[in-house]
């Protein structure tokens, strides 16, 4: 009795409803309830379920786990966007499942065991990657049989008669992102396929017929005649297959149709059946409620031949298209807005195909609101520090709560390093806690009716912690903070001491200068961070030796910085120097910062003033990968292993998989495409390298040790490797790396959201397109590369060419020194410009000065149609023009070359405004990999040629020869053979088997004996060094297959010699940098790199575009006009204008068009910049944005003077004649009327002896 009273029970529960929904038999109704999950008192025994137009954003295997029986689900329109894995390993006897109308991007492998499933249909979402075991094999399918008639025809059959063949054809994907695409054939009378030729693709065998069953399925269980009686779904699959069979066996030889791909899913053949003709609903819109005052979607989906219409009744009333309803997707889908209580009752959707209707009721019902009610709050937790942290929270209400998360009553902001917030914000998830994150977390959730509140407490390492306050004191911090200082600044000052005893014998010698060369502050700024770091090391120190504590108590891969009260953090940032910001700018001078843009990016986007700025940290798009968790690059400890493996030494990767002998030249883009790349780059990303070479541990030199000890991370040189054949480093058998300086943070640093925790890299330059380069990255830098003696808002320069135009100036008060390249005779001063790397290479110096010489040209133009602008107004008018030409020629011109139309297209698209909630920062992972796929695009020589594109007498020149040598330029033609060796050129192809050229891996800045650098190995030890994570973690990221064994590389690299060099090196594709594995991918359709670099380049590209204030397209920063003239100017007319003597050219100089003049048109033809578009008469334009420039130029005096000399007084108009101011005439209708112009107003008064006249009168 007890055992049947138990089963009674379990009985009344398995079949219960939930009162959301609505069921009857074996289904179940939940459509448009506003639900969040799949209830889980739905009764066991449902068979199909209708959970369309809620809300569901992630589909999870634990949905499904209390439904066993379940063989159809409808998700239609549930705002899905993420599908956990083996998610039909939950329900194993589906067999129809409908995802359209979703937002689903990715597709994961759904089974990894058989399952019954026969339709997937994925319509209508923003799907871009799907598995590559999605296809019928993870479906009821086998493979079909081959053979040929009599005729010589090839014939496919399935051996089942209920079974027919097709590719790919149960899964639905129209309307995404990708597509895959059925053949149509001719059809035997036994349904077999018959083609002329040989089938080529992969063919499968499906229960095609099925999906009409399941197509009757839904027709027949939502049929609105409450007379009819419902059948199963297998009863009516089975009539429906039987139905269909019977048409099959009749149907004789169709005619024969060539091969061809279409984009339809369903095959057709040339004549349909009835069945397939039938007018049917496939979707229709169950009842519903919405709110007052909501934007409410109805939804009927039909389909038969010929494609039926949709129309909507409410009441008796047909709606037509008004401001109120809206009708999309073909009408398909009806909009509502603003739904209010008159618009609900009895809705009616119509479908009409030819003669035939078919009609569909449901009822739309006025919700009324809840306040939210929080059903999951998070709960009190005691966590250990470095240990992972979830707090969950849920609430329910209508309209649907938002929820947010606070901390000691602040809000945690979205984008946080530590902190990550789930897409739904149910979840707020703490990586590695620390003793800052002891406190009260309060979980929000707001609607329009009310609100609604929960609190956890979370106390972390409270023994630890406890410990450590009695051990550590302010004297000890302060002693400790102090030693760390003197350390850092003997490091520091050893090395200058060391630069100073050393030749500078090198162009490799010179560049370890550039750290000295950059502004004082920023040299200070890195310091700052040096300190802060050893502190923390001594910190470490002192605990590890004064205080016995048990492992437990912290997690591994944890920064000591975790355990320091709040207080110590503060002193030891303080004692450092971290604390200074960058943020001197107000920002108050609303007139200049409105028109034009500050030097280090402050003041763009007045909401979020530190985006883009310079001198502050890269942004990453993942969180870095380090050994240690927080700031050791992988590889550091020897001997450790990822993924069961060691990393490949960065060298090694480079003999045997980067450098090539060989190379191919591109067919149609030429090397001004790399040397634009490399002017782009150098004005957006410069990383604060490392201050010193010495090691502040061991107080070794990095050239002097192959030890990993900060700042020296050594590549290891293999005892075959030739470069120690040379002698030089036998004694020290590695090539010297310095890790780049680490960024005190900025922004959200504080001991509460610790950004500092990870180490993170300065990048020196503002992240706009701003033409930094030329004009630098602060106002004393741009004061001194000015023309102040003149004030007409020119660039300075030294010498002039041949022709009689201006070089750079040189450099006067650096250590920097330049020289001869073949020679170490006659000393050259570098050249100065906007960025200190700009004598790298002869083809980049030769920019420079085109661009030194067209702000020159401008300016000088500006001045002859403005007589009335200041030099300051004068240069900060030119210096945005040469702005706004940089950006046109990067999107217009060079991005779609390098990332393929399509991929610029898609991801980065039309400009449509200014959006200030789009971070411009650039990422780590752009700058330290993704920009450098241009290294695979660099010829072995730069090409010289005269003006009849032949070689020069010089001839053209190896590019280890063309590092720092400013006396070439010079001594041997100026810049036009450059120039010419550029546009007229090609590049070097980028081939995975062709990587980058032995120039740059043997020979980099090479001299006499000196062994070279080798530029690969440096990419890749330079990404470790920023802690980057693998290749395949940034293709997830991307979206795009994550290669899991080495056959699953085939697809993506497509050479197989590669891929078993990468798997010699790498041991798992897991393991693969991303810079190699970037490099190494098939390149994207008419692009010049696979699609991984593609997508981090045209993020960063998309960021830099829409994110920056002062973008030329923003409809405030120019007029109609001169964006007009902006829009016609040509990197071509450029290089014509402001060569020495360059006559021909062509018209897109990133198309390579041969070495010949016949190829190439003259400068004459090509479109120029109108600058008359600038003439401003009346307008009142803006002065400096600060005193210093005012004071550079002479101060307030000499403003006001050259102000006055440009300011004439302004001429009259008396009866269409022009008076000067001073004149005086006589009124031309009274001679007593004397007139005089007095800065151009016109003043009349009666003469005197007219006046004594009138008196006798």
């Amino acid at each position: 009795m007890r055992l049947a009273f138990l089963f009674l029970i379990y009985l009344s529960l398995a079949n219960a409803c939930p009162k959301e929904c609505r069921c009857v038999d074996l289904d179940a109704h939940c459509d448009g309830k506003n639900l969040t999950s799949i209830p889980s008192s739905l009764p066991i025994a449902t068979t199909n379920l209708y959970f369309s137009n809620n809300f569901l954003p992630s589909l999870t295997r634990s949905h499904f786990r209390h439904l066993p029986n379940l063989q159809f689900l409808d998700l239609t329109n549930c705002s899905i966007r993420h599908i956990e894995e083996s998610l039909l390993d939950s329900i194993p006897g589906i067999k129809h499942i409908n995802l359209s109308w979703n937002k689903i991007r990715t597709v994961p492998k759904l089974s990894t065991a058989p399952n019954a499933l026969v339709i997937l249909n994925l319509n209508h979402n923003e799907i871009s990657s799907l598995d590559d075991d999605i296809t019928l094999e993870s479906l009821t399918c086998v493979t079909p049989e081959y053979s040929k008639t009599d005729d010589g025809m090839y014939k496919m059959s399935c051996p089942n008669n209920e079974m027919e063949t097709f590719h790919y054809e149960p899964i639905f994907l129209e309307n995404n992102k990708v597509a895959r695409h059925t053949a149509h054939f001719a059809r035997d009378k036994d349904g077999s396929l018959l083609s002329n030729g040989k089938f080529t693709r992969d063919y499968k065998c499906a229960f095609y017929r099925q999906k009409q069953s399941s197509l009757k399925m839904q027709e027949k269980s939502h049929q609105t005649t409450v007379t009819e009686s419902m059948t199963t779904p297998t009863e009516e699959a089975s009539t429906a297959m039987s139905s269909t069979m019977e048409t099959t066996t009749t149907t004789t030889m169709e005619p024969m149709t060539t091969t061809n791909y279409e984009d339809p899913m369903v095959p057709t053949t040339t004549e349909m059946t009835e069945e397939e003709n039938e007018l049917m609903f496939v979707h229709k819109q169950s009842d519903t409620s919405s709110r007052d005052g909501e934007t409410l979607e109805l939804m009927c989906e039909a389909t038969g031949e010929p494609n039926p219409i949709i129309s909507w009744v409410f009441g008796d009333q047909t709606l037509m298209e008004s401001r109120k309803h809206k009708f999309m997707k073909n009408g398909a889908v009806l909009r509502i807005f603003p739904f209010l209580n008159t618009d609900a009752g009895e809705y009616k959707c119509v479908a009409s195909s030819g003669e035939k209707t078919i009609t569909h009721m449901f009822t739309v019902s006025l919700k009324e609101s809840e306040q939210p009610v929080i059903v999951d709050a998070p709960i009190d937790t005691n966590a250990t520090i470095g240990q992972q942290v979830t707090l969950r929270c849920y609430a329910k209400g209508f309209p649907a709560p938002d929820i947010a998360w606070l901390f000691e009553g602040t809000r945690i902001p979205r984008r946080n390093t530590r902190y990550t917030i789930s897409d739904n914000n149910f979840e707020l998830t703490i990586e590695k806690v620390t003793r800052h994150d002891s406190g009260v977390f309060t979980c929000q959730a707001v609607n329009s009716v009310g609100s609604a509140v929960a609190t956890a407490n979370l106390l972390v390492g409270a023994e630890l912690t406890e410990k450590v306050d009695k051990l550590l004191d302010d004297k000890t911090i302060e002693k400790i903070a102090k030693e760390a200082k003197q350390k850092v600044e003997k490091a520091l000052s050893s090395t200058k001491d060391q630069r100073k005893m050393d030749k500078i014998e090198s162009p490799h010698d010179l560049k370890k200068l550039f750290k000295f060369a950059i502004n004082l502050k920023k040299v200070d700024l890195g310091k700052a961070r040096e300190i802060y770091e050893e502190s923390i090391r001594l910190v470490q120190m002192h605990i590890d030796n004064g205080l016995a504590f048990e492992a437990k108590m912290i997690s591994p891969n944890v920064s000591y910085e975790a355990v320091l009260p709040v207080s110590y953090v503060q002193t030891l940032m303080e004692k450092s120097g971290c604390q200074t910001g960058q943020f001197a700018e107000s920002c108050d001078d609303y007139c200049f910062f409105s028109k034009y843009r500050s030097y280090d990016g402050q003041c763009n986007n007045q909401e979020r003033p530190w985006w883009g700025v310079s001198e502050m940290a890269f942004m990453r798009l993942l969180p870095p990968r380090y050994e240690n968790g927080f700031n050791t690059p992988v590889g550091w400890e020897k001997g450790k292993l990822y993924n069961g493996y060691q990393v490949p030494n960065a060298r090694k990767v480079s003999r045997v998989l980067i450098g090539t002998d060989e190379t191919t030249p591109h067919t149609h883009l030429s090397a001004m495409t790399m040397q634009w790349g490399q002017f782009i780059d150098h004005d957006l990303t410069l990383t604060a390298p490392a201050l010193t070479r010495h090691s502040y541990k061991e107080g070794a030199f990095c050239n002097r040790t192959c030890e990993n000890a900060d700042p020296c991370f050594n590549i290891q040189l293999e005892s075959d490797d030739p470069k120690l054949h040379t002698g030089l480093y036998q004694k020290h058998p590695c090539m010297e790396f310095e890790r780049n300086g680490a960024a005190c943070g900025s922004g959200e640093t504080s001991p509460i959201f610790q950004r500092v925790t990870y180490r993170d890299q300065l990048n020196l330059l503002t992240s706009y397109l701003d033409a930094s380069g030329i004009y630098g990255n602060s106002e004393e830098q741009a004061l001194e590369l000015r023309d102040l003696y003149s004030d007409h808002g020119l660039l300075r320069f030294d010498i002039v060419s041949g022709a009689n135009k201006p070089y750079m100036p040189f450099e006067k008060d650096s250590d920097m020194d330049c020289r001869r390249n073949y020679s170490r005779e006659n000393p050259i001063k570098c050249f100065l410009a906007g960025d200190v790397r700009a004598n790298e290479q002869l083809g980049l110096m030769s920019m420079h000065t085109i661009f030194l010489r067209e702000h020159n040209r401008i300016a000088s133009k500006l001045l002859e149609v403005n007589e009335n602008w200041d030099g300051e107004t004068i240069f900060q008018e030119t210096r945005k023009i040469i702005g706004a030409i940089l950006q046109h020629v990067t999107y217009n011109d060079w991005l779609p070359k390098i990332l393929g139309k399509a991929t610029y297209d898609t991801i980065i698209g039309e400009y449509k405004g200014y959006n200030p909630d789009t971070n411009p920062t650039i990422a780590n992972e752009f700058a330290t990999a993704a920009l450098r796929f241009a290294h695979t695009l660099i010829n072995t020589h730069l090409f010289r040629f005269d003006k009849d594109f032949k070689e020069t007498k010089e001839g053209h020149l190896p590019l280890h020869n063309a590092f720092f040598a400013p006396e070439r330029l010079v001594s041997e033609g100026g810049v036009d053979p450059l120039l010419r060796g550029l546009f007229a050129a090609p590049i070097k192809m980028p081939r995975p088997d062709q990587v980058l050229n032995k120039e740059l891996t043997e020979k980099l800045f090479n001299r006499y004996h000196e062994v070279a650098l080798d530029l690969a190995a440096l990419n890749i030890q330079r990404g470790r060094d920023h802690g980057l994570p693998t290749w395949t973690e940034y293709r997830k990221f991307c979206n795009l297959t994550v290669p899991k064994t080495w056959s699953d590389m085939k697809s993506i690299i497509q050479n197989d010699s590669v891929i078993i060099k990468l798997q010699s090196l790498y041991g798992v594709p897991e393991n693969i940098d991303l810079w190699v594995g970037g490099v190494t991918e098939k390149r994207t359709a008419d692009a010049l790199m696979g699609p991984t670099l593609a997508c981090i380049i045209a993020d960063q590209f998309k960021r830099l575009r829409d994110g920056d204030r002062f973008w030329y397209e923003n409809e405030e920063m120019f007029s109609k006009a001169q964006l007009r003239q902006i829009k016609k100017v040509t990197l071509s007319k450029i290089i014509c204008t402001n060569g020495d003597d360059i006559d021909r050219i062509q018209r897109d100089v990133f198309v390579y068009h041969g070495n010949s003049t016949q190829f190439y048109e003259t400068c004459d033809s090509l479109p120029e910049i109108n600058l008359n578009m600038w003439t401003t008469c009346c307008d009142a334009m803006c002065s400096s944005s600060s005193n210093l420039a005012r004071n550079a130029i002479g101060g307030d005096e000499k403003v006001k003077r050259r102000k006055k000399r440009h300011h004439p007084k302004k001429s009259c108009h008396d009866n269409g004649e022009r008076r000067k101011s001073g004149d005086r005439w006589n009124h031309s209708n009274d001679m007593c009327v004397e007139c005089m112009c007095e800065d151009g107003e016109v003043w009349c008064k009666t003469k005197d002896y007219c006046k004594n006249r009138s008196k006798f009168d």
